[in-house]
């Protein structure tokens, strides 16, 4: 189980703080002593101290740690000398700014300047853009190598999309430049004319990456035929037999004899059971 393997809840991971914070002032000593507790709370290096990441120092000293797994994500941020903090547990595990919005909010609600973000959310621009250029806009760019960012327009908007969902919102701001409404993000669009329709400049996303290439999202490819209809059949049998498990697994000639043993010991495969359910994926795609 490694890291996955101590389970907790929000409210004793926040006890565990409370403790800490406790023993750095040297009121309590219930656990650790308040010298192993500064010990604890001192750089190491790299901003590390002992079992916990290190930010700022006095009264803005926070000692923090996250963790993510199957299913959800956690952190904790707390300020050593205030007696400040707090625990957040959501049940995902993507690469959205839900956590960081929550963290945000709490530090803007209780004037935590140490973590609360100065940033002022942009200005939509009076300038409409028309339906038909904002999806154009859609897409996949690679900042740097195999690192994508997905754009995709919902209700006249355009977003980041996370794992497929609306995540971060981009602002019109006028002239075809979008900011964005959660940090110092901006991306602007310009033609190529060449293959692709657009390149995305991206300033203080990634390190001021430009010059992205544009690939269009698969909701936007015209249906086209078939090219090799045989081999469709063929996965799609594999994936219903894959759905079932067992001996139908065991039994698929579209499987090789590595993969008949290897998916026939366990259960039903759940992507291929959530597949079975759509019987026109493998055409679709």
């Amino acid at each position: 189980m490694a890291a996955a393997g101590l389970w907790t809840t929000p409210s004793d991971l926040a006890r565990f703080a409370i403790e800490v914070q406790g023993s750095y002032s040297g009121r309590t000593s219930h656990v650790i002593s308040p010298a192993m507790t500064r010990r604890m709370l001192t750089v190491e290096r790299d901003n590390d101290g002992l079992g916990v990441f290190l930010q700022g120092k006095g009264r803005t000293l926070l000692f923090n740690h996250g963790g993510r797994d199957d299913g959800s994500m956690r952190r904790s941020t707390c300020f050593a000398e205030t007696g400040q903090g707090l625990v957040v547990m959501i049940n995902t595990n993507d690469n959205s700014q839900m956590m960081n919005r929550i963290v945000g909010f709490v530090a803007k609600k209780y004037d935590w300047p140490a973590l609360a973000s100065t940033y002022v959310p942009p200005v939509a621009s009076a300038e409409p853009v028309p339906l038909e250029r904002l999806q154009s806009y859609t897409g996949r760019y690679e900042l740097s190598n195999n690192n994508m960012l997905t754009l995709i327009a919902l209700n006249g908007r355009l977003f980041v999309a996370t794992n497929g969902l609306p995540d971060e919102e981009l602002v019109h701001v006028g002239g075809g430049r979008f900011t964005s409404t959660d940090r110092d993000s901006r991306v602007g669009f310009v033609r190529d004319g060449r293959r692709h329709d657009h390149r995305a400049h991206v300033d203080a996303w990634r390190q001021h990456a430009h010059g992205a290439a544009h690939r269009p999202l698969v909701s936007m490819l015209a249906r086209q035929a078939d090219p090799d209809p045989a081999l469709t059949t063929r996965v799609d049998a594999a994936l219903r037999a894959m759905a079932l498990g067992g001996a139908a697994v065991a039994n698929a000639p579209a499987l090789t004899p590595g993969a008949q043993r290897d998916f026939s010991r366990g259960g039903p495969w759940p992507p291929a059971e959530r597949f079975a359910a759509s019987p026109s994926s493998a055409r679709r795609t």
